[in-house]
């Protein structure tokens, strides 16, 4: 009799596991992120109902840039991050128990080079010897890296202007600078400022910036059921962004601030899907040999990333989405 009662209590337990979320109390997450369009599914997940509908709520905290989210990540402000892979590289070094557990969108085209419309400044490279503005150690100045390298130039060849992101407009005003790295809203908004007196100097291709979820360990360790969950409710968000661009394209329209035909140029470079991909890894050791030409790893080793990505919840939420090889 026993042996039926174990039983029974296993298929319950396997019942459970097996229902829709929802049948789970709501669990709260508090979710950092800098709207952009490679992290649009976060937004089109939020207005669909898909996170209540995996029973998860999500509170998300709005930044300017991605790095300001991470860092509210690592003072436990928040307890997951949306951050580039630039950012989660150079904080790998310091951080071992940094994980990214999801890739949520990708951008080819996302960075741009906000410039000074003048007569003969038609590339990267009739920029030696001028001002450019970048917020340092970002996935910005690692494009504009890409950008000089393509023309057979280093940051030598420029004068470099480090300053937060948002402030860049202002200077290009002011003079201080003559070009900057930017991407949406802030190139939608100094081109309502200075109209056709500042052009976009673009290299679709060259950088495929990603959007990423990034999570401590112990955190993960402890909430790996509501992780996948949310996972579970940004694949559905992924659904509904290819089933229904007008709608999607206003959604990110309106959390970018920006009219929606501003977007359209850019929805072809743009891949709202969740992966969790060997091709990161590879970009992401690309990227810290860079970094550490800069001496931003101040001695340390490379960190193993493979070590810093952690597959469970995408191997439950979205398995065919994982090509990291053992």
């Amino acid at each position: 009799m026993r042996r039926r009662d174990g039983l029974g209590w296993l298929a319950v337990l396997f019942l459970l596991l097996t229902l829709p979320s929802p049948v789970w109390a709501m669990e709260r997450i508090r979710l950092a992120y800098a709207p952009s369009l490679p992290n649009g599914l976060i937004s089109i997940a939020q207005q669909n109902g898909c996170f209540q509908a995996e029973g998860v709520e999500v509170v998300l905290e709005r930044h300017p840039i991605g790095v300001d989210a991470l860092d509210a990540l690592l003072a436990n402000r928040a307890d997951m991050a949306v951050v580039a892979d630039v950012p989660f590289m150079l904080a790998s070094f310091n951080h071992a128990d940094l994980r990214l557990i999801a890739t949520i969108g990708t951008s080819d085209n996302d960075d741009k080079l906000v410039v000074r419309a003048e007569p003969g400044v038609e590339g990267m490279a009739d920029l030696r010897g001028r001002a450019i503005g970048v917020q340092p150690m970002t996935s910005f100045h690692y494009f504009l890296h890409l950008l000089l390298q393509k023309q057979n130039m280093t940051e030598s060849d420029v004068r470099l202007v480090t300053a937060q992101t948002n402030a860049l407009p202002d200077a290009l005003a002011k003079g201080t600078v003559d070009a900057f790295l930017g991407r949406e809203p802030v190139i939608s908004q100094a081109k309502q400022r200075f109209g056709g007196t500042v052009r976009l100097l673009e290299e679709p291709g060259l950088y495929r910036k990603s959007a990423n979820l990034v999570v401590r360990q112990a955190w993960l360790d402890q909430h790996l059921v509501v992780a996948t969950q949310l996972l579970r409710a940004l694949y559905q968000a992924e659904k509904v962004a290819y089933q229904s661009r007008p709608m999607v394209m206003a959604i990110l329209a309106q959390v970018l601030n920006v009219p929606p035909a501003t977007l359209e140029p850019d929805w072809r470079t743009i891949r709202l899907r969740l992966t969790l991909t060997q091709a990161l890894l590879l970009m992401l050791e690309n990227e810290a040999e860079w970094a550490m030409g800069h001496g931003w790893n101040q001695g340390r080793a490379m960190p193993n990333f493979l070590h810093h990505m952690d597959s469970r919840a995408m191997q439950a939420a979205k398995p065919f989405g994982v090509t990291l090889l053992p």
